[in-house]
């Protein structure tokens, strides 16, 4: 028992040493100062989390849809009654979906299902955030089920190009199929001579079986290239403050690094550096036509000479939970991987 499991483990090692690690690549960059291409938010998160799309993608999906004006966002304030109002009213910030009636812009088969089945709107109609997520909640399944529906053309669309290494994908079988023998030959142990040391081989044998189809899988040298660029777009973000040999990126470029951000998972970070940079750049911001389709009860959120305070971090966090009860109420979590 001793000799299969080293054997296993030391067949299993090495595919894992050939065929898992990613495609180090030749001197990736560490900063890239620009979104790498004219990729979809749906195709940056198929490539990062390996194929798998969630909430935080519809969220992505909605904001690049307000950029392109296929969708417009609005906020107004609104009294709302305190307890019935008899302690009277409070002022509530209300953020609205709105499908513009002379909308031109192209969209996939996943961004018109979205627009359409999802949020329910026809040209020239509106609806809240709240009033969204309360029709999710009332409609468990089937909202889910457009979700899924949703997911399965937003994946489909996202393969900009060949995201496993087929070798890889071949270890990966080789490792299964390594578990699946030590699986038998703990059976094996258990029918001959009925020892329970038997159940340290039936382990391991589910530990590699378990292992391979998760870690022994690396990405295409096309796909592992394309990461490079998004990681240093990333890191760019991030450390954009800290950055003196970067100048201030204008602003119509801030509602494009926006929508990358919801999608890389740093929209709170980019937020902040812009709000830091804001000043730097605000006399170019009427005319550069940035954030053109959000509006306020006191214009465009961003048309001021003071940072945004917030703004853009209220209406995502409350579309990230708008997308999140097609999980929660139907009590399924995302699952998608995280990147190597």
């Amino acid at each position: 028992m001793v000799l299969i499991i080293l054997a296993g483990l030391v067949t299993w090692l090495s595919l894992y040493l050939v065929y898992g690690r990613e495609y180090a690549g030749d001197n990736p960059p560490e900063y890239v100062p620009e979104p790498p291409g004219d990729w979809w938010p749906n195709e940056v998160a198929y490539l990062w989390y390996w194929g798998h799309l969630g909430p935080q993608e519809m969220s992505a999906t909605l904001f690049d849809l307000v950029r392109r004006g296929a969708l417009r966002l609005v906020e107004t304030v609104e009294d709302q009654p305190i307890l019935l109002g008899l302690l009277g009213e409070r002022h509530e910030k209300v953020y609205v979906i709105e499908r513009p009636r002379d909308a031109k812009e192209h969209l996939l088969p996943s961004e018109e299902y979205l627009i359409k089945d999802i949020l329910m709107l026809s040209p020239g109609e509106r609806i809240s955030l709240h009033r969204f997520q309360q029709l999710a909640y009332q409609q468990p399944a089937a909202s889910h089920q457009r979700f899924l529906h949703w997911n399965k053309l937003a994946e489909f669309e996202s393969e900009r190009i060949p995201l496993q290494d087929p070798a890889s994908a071949r270890a990966s079988g080789y490792g299964t199929a390594i578990g699946g023998l030590m699986l038998v030959s703990s059976f094996l142990y258990f029918w001959r001579l009925q020892v329970t040391v038997g159940m340290i081989l039936f382990f391991c044998s589910m530990l590699l079986w378990a292992a391979s189809r998760i870690v022994i899988g690396r990405r295409s040298k096309e796909a592992a290239k394309a990461l490079h660029q998004w990681q240093g777009f990333r890191r760019y973000l991030q450390d954009f403050s800290r950055l003196d040999q970067y100048p201030p990126p204008a602003v119509i470029l801030w509602e494009r690094y926006l929508v990358y951000a919801v999608t890389l998972g740093i929209a709170d970070d980019v937020i902040r550096q812009f709000q830091a940079l804001y000043p730097q750049v605000a006399e170019h911001a009427a005319s550069s036509g940035a954030f053109a389709n959000w509006s306020t009860s006191e214009g465009s959120p961003f048309s001021g000479a003071d940072a945004p305070s917030g703004t853009f971090s209220s209406i995502s966090s409350t579309i990230s939970a708008v997308a999140s009860a097609f999980y929660s109420s139907s009590g399924i979590r995302a699952a998608g991987a995280s990147v190597k």
